[in-house]
């Protein structure tokens, strides 16, 4: 068993991997903790809205929730105007 803080030192890099360098030893890490504890006790669904104003760091956080959430009891709802396939054309795309 990894103790809490090596846990969440490993999360974060893995998701930087992932992401391509986000940086997520802060906030995006511990939220990514906090998921897969909340995960762990109950099914969870998160919901994001206005996505179309949303930086590219939480947009690359978003898109990597989605594809790690499918090891989790964990529902992802996204919600933006078209606005954003123009930032990010492949938005939605498979996932």
């Amino acid at each position: 068993m990894v103790d809490g803080l090596a846990h969440q030192q490993l999360v974060a890099e893995v998701v930087a991997d992932r992401v391509g360098g986000l940086q997520v030893l802060g906030l995006s890490g511990q939220l990514l903790v906090f998921f897969e504890r909340l995960t762990d006790s109950y099914p969870t669904v998160l919901v994001f809205e206005d996505l179309q104003w949303a930086d590219e760091s939480l947009l690359d956080f978003v898109e990597y929730l989605l594809e790690w959430s499918r090891a989790h009891p964990l529902y992802v709802i996204t919600l933006a105007r078209p606005e954003l396939l123009e930032k990010r054309p492949t938005w939605g795309a498979g996932q």
